[in-house]
């Protein structure tokens, strides 16, 4: 049944109030959560810049360290290409001078025939 109007109460609206007094508090705690949250968040934001600048420069002196060694790694590995490059280019010539040994004169009777 509804209540009348004139008692104090809402329509449709029960006396007790728990339901309120739980909803607000939940609100109250999901309130502290998100302030605790954007607390942590706010000091990440400003570790991040550190961080990446403390790990550029680990990175760069890790470099300027191995400076030789990559040097060295990279000398060998071009010369290993250009080695293989030049090897692969006097295989393929002999193959070619070997294959223009087969070809007989025939260019050389029609020149002789001019």
């Amino acid at each position: 049944q509804m209540p009348a109007m004139g008692d104090g109460q809402m329509p449709y609206m029960s006396g007790d109030t728990s339901d309120m007094k739980n909803a607000v508090e939940a609100m109250s705690t999901a309130i502290d959560s998100m302030d605790s949250l954007s607390s942590k968040m706010s000091v990440l934001k400003d570790a991040i810049p550190d961080a990446f600048k403390q790990a550029s420069d680990s990175y760069l002196s890790d470099i300027d360290s191995l400076s030789g060694e990559i040097e060295n790694t990279f000398a060998s590995t071009m010369n290993s290409g250009f080695k293989n490059v030049y090897l692969t280019t006097t295989v393929s010539a002999a193959a070619a001078f070997a294959l223009l040994l087969f070809y007989k004169g025939k260019n050389k009777k029609t020149q002789d025939e001019k």
